[in-house]
């Protein structure tokens, strides 16, 4: 792990289905930050680590940066406590830590999102997915913008160009 600055590592276990999520979320990310290095370690074969680093919960995800912990997720909590959180939300996450660093639309939506509102102080999940959805309508606007305005919606009635919110 000291080859690499920034290393993410995800230690998991086979049976467990909040691990197959995180799982599936980080293969999700893995391949948009390439200069993170992405590991997922079976719990259960390398147990050595696990005592060393006292990991009791699984999933947990440990950020290294130069071989040094940064930071520990332990379980959902932080992610909303539920295993359909989005892809956003663990990305987020991440990003807080250093070890990837996301897009400028999306920078700019979480400080937007922030600067209008105080949900950062009390609900971290509702920031994230707020912050999450905003992104995602700036590119379908942007989208839109470059096909030109839409008068049908998908059932053939006629609808203003006007986006809404």
């Amino acid at each position: 792990m000291t080859g690499t600055e920034w290393v993410v590592v995800h230690f998991y276990h086979t049976e467990f289905f909040t691990c197959k999520v995180v799982d599936k979320h980080m293969r999700l990310i893995a391949p948009k930050h390439r200069g993170c290095k992405f590991l997922y370690l079976n719990a259960e074969k390398c147990a050595f680590f696990v005592t060393k680093l006292m990991i009791q919960i699984l999933p947990t995800i440990i950020v290294f940066q130069n071989g040094v912990v940064v930071d520990q997720l332990a379980g959902l909590d932080e992610l909303g406590g539920k295993d359909d959180f989005r892809t956003e939300v663990l990305e987020h996450w991440l990003s807080k830590q250093g070890c990837i660093k996301l897009k400028k639309a999306t920078l700019a939506a979480l400080a937007r999102h922030c600067d209008d509102s105080s949900c950062c102080d009390s609900d971290a999940l509702a920031c994230d997915t707020a912050v999450a959805r905003r992104a995602r309508r700036g590119r379908k606007r942007r989208a839109q913008t470059a096909a030109g305005p839409r008068h049908h919606g998908r059932d053939g009635t006629r609808r203003g160009t006007a986006v809404h919110g």
